[in-house]
């Protein structure tokens, strides 16, 4: 599994990639 690190100040942007990376077989922080 490969994991990953978002991180942007906007929170909808932050939620955004989380969701569609999750999608795709991620395992996603956000900061």
């Amino acid at each position: 599994m490969k994991r990953i690190l978002v991180v942007d100040d906007e929170e909808s942007i932050r939620l955004l990639y989380k969701e569609e990376l999750e999608e795709e077989g991620f395992v996603v922080e956000v900061a």
